[in-house]
């Protein structure tokens, strides 16, 4: 297995010089960060998860540079000697980028003025980036008006309530009892509720025309930095795509915001003052994050409490497990509305 230093040395001849941070970041997706101290300037050295294809990244990368380049506070992958910005080695997938500053402590440290500096600071990366055009055009989007995100969810709602959630029921019984599993048993049945008037909803967004462009996608509460109450990093966009705005919206403030309706409205007039929103945008909105609420915490218990389980080792499952349980609170509010 390479070690960090090895993979190091792709992008510098004297990476023996360079200090680790002993702390290893971790993301739910398997990816692995370690901090490097190296020609007085701080680097962050990324492993990419096993599935993730050298193209692609390169392609997000390309992105990356551009946004950077705007002056949007994102890690600006580093070129290597030979001109790439991903190595593979030894069958893994490698980057190395500036290290940005702040921490992910909206939660702990809530604001309205942090509110409104990440959701204008969103508006505007959406604003400035509608013109970007990749390198590779298999990235460019099949409709030009619709989102394939909402037609994605309509299927997975029709999924879970015609087979996946009875299933799911099913394993979580014949798999013992305790506490844990008793949550997640409650919320397969909050998540049936929940789901069947967003399922006859759904069809509605199939043809529903909205501003598209693009989008994180997974621009959430761990992947947005504050130093004091400004946006100082924005982290982690491999899961980058062209699609409606209305979902990085509701991914946004429903991860930083939950059900606080005041926090709500702040942040959407904090987003529409750079870049004002449609009436269907505003429902697409209230759309997206209420599906996402519901197939987030379904795809929990399947990553909690399925066995094996498909999480990657390197997944802290007790923050896993705090995940879930902050999805399944605003899943009863949900269901409870129904």
């Amino acid at each position: 297995m390479t070690e960090p230093r090895q993979a190091l040395f792709h992008w510098f001849d004297d990476a023996a010089q360079a200090r680790f941070d002993p702390a290893v970041h971790a993301g739910f997706s398997g990816a692995q960060v370690w901090k490097a101290e190296h020609r007085d300037r701080s680097w962050a050295l990324r492993k990419w998860p096993e599935r993730a294809v050298a193209g692609r990244i390169a392609g997000v990368h390309d992105f990356q540079r551009l946004v950077a380049y705007l002056g949007f506070p994102v890690p600006a992958p580093r070129r290597s000697p030979l001109g790439n910005t991903v190595a593979q080695i030894d069958g893994a997938l490698w980057e190395v980028a500036n290290w940005l500053p702040g921490a992910a402590d909206y939660w702990t440290h809530p604001s309205p003025e942090k509110l409104n500096a990440a959701l204008s600071i969103l508006a505007r990366l959406h604003v400035e980036t509608e013109r970007f055009i990749p390198k590779d055009l298999t990235w460019w989007p099949e409709s030009s008006d619709t989102s394939p995100a909402l037609r994605r969810r309509g299927s997975r709602l029709e999924q879970l309530l015609t087979q996946e959630l009875r299933l799911l029921e099913r394993a979580l019984r014949q798999a013992g009892s305790n506490a844990r599993l008793e949550l997640a048993r409650q919320a397969v049945v909050m998540a049936e509720r929940a789901a069947l008037p967003l399922a006859d909803e759904a069809p509605r967004w199939w043809d529903e025309r909205l501003p598209l462009g693009w989008c994180l996608r997974d621009v959430w509460h761990d992947h947005v930095l504050f130093t004091g109450d400004a946006v100082t990093g924005l982290l982690d966009l491999a899961a980058l795509g062209f699609d409606a705005y209305a979902g990085d919206i509701a991914r946004l403030l429903g991860s930083l915001v939950e059900d606080d309706r005041q926090s709500w409205e702040i942040g959407l007039k904090a987003y529409d003052s750079v870049r004002p929103l449609a009436p269907a945008e505003l429902e697409a909105i209230r759309f997206f994050d209420a599906s996402g609420t519901v197939i987030s915490t379904v795809n929990w218990i399947h990553w909690l409490f399925r066995v094996p389980s498909p999480l990657p080792p390197t997944v802290d499952r007790a923050a896993g497990f705090e995940r879930f349980k902050r999805l399944m609170k605003r899943l009863r509010v949900l269901a409870d509305s129904k």
